[in-house]
């Protein structure tokens, strides 16, 4: 059985790897939200920056969760603040209740 954990462990560690990895590249290969266009180019790098910062803290957060540690709500919390931040330069204000959702639920998971 300790065999098993240790191969999945070193599974997931890869597969996240290379998602981020694909995530990264992708990231600056995006198009832009049409709102951006027309802006500024430090506020399309903050969009690129702030969206990298939340998938790899989604990752972080995924990694976590499956190794059952506590301290999955500290990742979660950068992803879910960094994804706010991104619809909010993007002006995609129909996601955002869900985003302050997922911070309340990710407090009631940490204390359950």
């Amino acid at each position: 059985m300790e065999k098993r954990v240790k191969l999945r462990d070193q599974l997931l560690k890869i597969v996240l790897g290379i998602a981020l990895l694909i995530g990264i590249y992708f990231s600056f290969q995006q198009t832009f939200p049409p709102i951006l266009n027309n802006s500024g180019r430090a506020v399309q790098e903050l969009y690129i920056w702030v969206s990298i910062i939340s998938m790899f803290a989604g990752f972080v957060n995924i990694y976590m969760t499956t190794k059952r540690d506590v301290k999955f709500i500290y990742p979660d919390l950068v992803n879910l603040i960094t994804t706010i931040i991104a619809l909010f330069l993007a002006q995609t204000y129909s996601m955002l209740p869900m985003s302050f959702w997922g911070i309340i639920v990710a407090f009631i998971q940490y204390f359950d």
